[in-house]
Parts: structure tokens; sequence; C-alpha cells
């Protein structure tokens, strides 16, 4: 009522103007994005989204009509545009596009979500649109090492799009910069006419499936993350209120508790065994929270954070990957609850800080310095994270150690400070 009562005291704001945005507002943002891209004047919108017509998502404006020759009298008579050339050739535009996206949903319905099709990358009207609105939404832009390969994107888009998520091992996760990277192969001429090229290993492939690396499996854990967020950037409803159904904070919070945890055992144990235990452990939370996504049709995000807390028993049954034998023999003797000696690699330079997590929300300083925050949970609402910015550009954003306590031998290499 609010909102309405300042739209109306706005001089000359008419009252089709206020119809306008509040039809235009339950929209959703992929038909929105789709009409507005290619130049569809907004008027068109509000009447498309107002009643009786209700046409709020690209499934319904690909079958408002059956030919395209048919907008001119079904759509663009009944608005302000009703001889513009111009805006009927943008329409027509925009719902073939529409009508080519819900014929590609419609086979694969048909098909169902055979294994094979899974990982076929979508198309990139479909690609870019999700993109632009998760980026539009967050106020963040997306970089190709922070972003899930193509064929993944599409395998969790179509997933998602059904409540139908599915177990994916972190490792295999790569980011589009190095899916786009072609490997390297060695020609070899066996006659004038016949050559043959021979692929060689991709020396980042075989980084990313190298198990003892905890830094590793993080890096490709917040990349898919992302993926997460971006697939999972639309509106359901959940508990009576519209929620989106991948939230990137809730993503970002599910990683950041692995995390925490794995640091916190890498104390005490050897690497290779504290990823034994975090991959053993995460793989039955995720389990759970697709459980609750196909079964209680709970949003991804929600489902992830839910399972974090009802699955705090399994934490206990891995812990037989931390076996006695593996412990590090500089450990053994250490009273339990003791933290190792600092490390002689502590940081050596002043290292380059960040604010805000990808997600927004900001770091504590105070909690990184020496002033430090006594609460386990902030009361102010900010990360108590490491605000260490790492050589990669990324922010280490772990929680099991502060800023002082960054290792860059085993939390990553720092960027240092540049005076401005």
């Amino acid at each position: 009522m609010l909102r309405l009562h300042l739209l109306g005291s706005i001089p000359g704001a008419s009252q089709g103007l206020i119809e306008s945005v509040f039809s235009m507002a339950s929209m959703k943002e992929d038909l929105k994005l789709l009409l507005t891209k290619n130049g569809v004047h907004a008027d068109v919108l509000a009447w498309l989204a107002n009643s009786p017509q209700d046409c709020t998502d690209i499934k319904l404006f690909a079958n408002i009509v059956d030919e395209a020759s048919q907008l001119k009298n079904s759509i663009l008579q009944h608005t302000s545009q009703k001889d513009n050339l111009g805006q009927l050739a943008r329409l027509k535009q925009a719902w073939k596009e529409a009508e080519s996206i819900n014929q590609t949903k419609l086979k694969r319905l048909g098909q169902g979500l055979a294994e094979d099709l899974l990982d076929e990358a979508l198309d990139s009207a479909t690609r870019k649109s999700k993109c632009d609105i998760f980026q539009n939404f967050y106020q963040w832009t997306l970089k190709p090492r922070d972003m899930v390969s193509d064929t993944l994107l599409g395998r969790i888009v179509r997933e998602f799009e059904v409540g139908q998520p599915s177990m994916f091992a972190v490792l295999r996760t790569r980011s589009l910069a190095c899916s786009q990277r072609a490997p390297p192969t060695k020609r070899h001429r066996v006659t004038e006419a016949v050559q043959l090229n021979i692929a060689q290993p991709d020396e980042e492939a075989a980084y990313l499936e190298d198990s003892g690396k905890l830094r590793t499996y993080f890096s490709c854990f917040r990349t898919l993350a992302t993926g997460w967020a971006v697939a999972g950037c639309f509106d359901v409803t959940f508990e009576g209120k519209l929620v989106k159904f991948c939230h990137w904070q809730d993503a970002c919070t599910y990683v950041s508790n692995f995390e925490a945890k794995a640091w916190a055992a890498a104390d005490r144990y050897p690497e290779e065994s504290v990823l034994r235990y975090i991959v053993d452990t995460e793989e039955k939370v995720r389990a759970t929270a697709i459980e609750r996504c196909r079964s209680d049709s709970m949003p991804w995000g929600r489902a992830l954070l839910h399972a974090w807390k009802e699955e705090s028993e399994v934490w206990i049954d891995a812990k037989d990957s931390l076996s006695s034998s593996g412990v590090s023999s500089s450990h053994k003797h250490l009273p339990k609850h003791d933290a190792p000696a600092p490390a002689s690699t502590a940081l050596k330079v002043k290292p380059a800080t960040a604010t805000k997590l990808p997600s927004g929300i900001e770091i504590y300083k105070r909690w990184n310095d020496a002033r430090g925050c006594p609460a386990r949970k902030c009361p102010k609402g900010k990360a108590h994270v490491c605000d260490v910015l790492l050589q990669t550009g990324a922010v280490c954003a772990s929680a099991s150690h502060t800023r002082t306590e960054h290792d860059p031998t085993r939390h990553g290499a720092v960027a240092p400070f540049m005076k401005s």
C-alpha cells in the first residue's frame, strides 16, 4: 500500500503506469530478460503480465499464439505499440527464441534425464540468460575461473528445473576457464597425406584429481557451489514465502562449514586422511539434502543447510577415516584440545585483504586482528572468516583461522598488499 501511495503521489503518474509496475513484478526474470534484451516495449510486457493474460514465464509466452503472424492481432493490438512495426519485429524475435527454448525443454522431458544427455551444454541463449539473472540479482560479475564448465552447468540446470538434484563428485568439478583450454596435442606425420594428432595428458585436470590436496578440493567445491547458485537463481514458494531455489549465501555457507572442519582436523592429521574424512562425510550429508529436495520439495540451498544440521552423527561415523596410525608424528603427544605450534611459514609480508565475501556478506575485520570478537556467532551479522586475498584472486574465507594465522603453504599463497 505504501508503494502504491508513493507512485500515486508522483506528478503525472497515471493509473495505467501504476498497474504496469505491479503487473510486471509478477513476471519471471527469465521471460522479462528475454523480452527486454530484444527491445520489447514496457507496455507490451505489462499487458502480457496483466490479468487475464497472466503470461509470466517463457513456457506460457511460447504458447500464447501458434504462429508469429498472430502476434500483432493477439498482443500488439492491445497496447500503445499497435502501429509500431519495429515493435512487431522485436516481439516476433522474442517469441521465436521462447518457442525454441520451450521445444528444447519438451524434448528433454520426453526423453527423461538420461545420463548421456545430462552433461550436454546449454544453448548459448539459455546459458547467457542464467548468468545474466544471477549477475543482476547479486550484482556480481562471474569470472571463468569461478564458474563451472558449460556441460556441468547444463546438468545442474536440468536437474534443478525438475527438482531432481543428483550426486556429483566435487573433485570432478572443472571451471569454465579450465574446460575451455584445449588439451595439448603432439602431431605425428605418418605419410604425406596422413597425420596423427595425439592428445597429451592435461596437467591441470590431473591436478584437480589429486586427492591429496585440500586446497584443490575446496577450490573445486566453491566452483560447484557457484554453479548451484547460478542454476538455482529462480524463485520458488517455500513455507509460504518466495525464496531462491539455491541462494548463493546458502551454498557458500555449506562449503565454509566443511572447510572449517577440514582445516581444524588438518592441524592434527595428515592431509590425505583429512580429505578422505571430508569427502566421505560431505557425500553422506549431501545425500540427505538430495532426499529432502526430492521428497519434501525443499529448495536446494535450504536442503543443504538442513542436512548439515540434521546429519551431525555422520561426523562420528566417518572418524574411522582419521585412523590413529595416520596421526602426524609431530602431533601424537599433543593434548586433545591443544593447537599445534605456529608454523614457521607464517605470513612474512603484509597481505592484501578483502572486505566482503562473493555472496556480499561483510567480513568482520576485528575478528581477523588483535581486537577479536568474543562471540561464536557475530552479533553484527558479519562473517568470521580469514580476509586474506590469495594470488588466485579469491578470498581465503576459511573460518578455521584468522588473517594472522594464515599459512601460505597450507591455506594458499597470498597476494601482497600494494601501497596506493
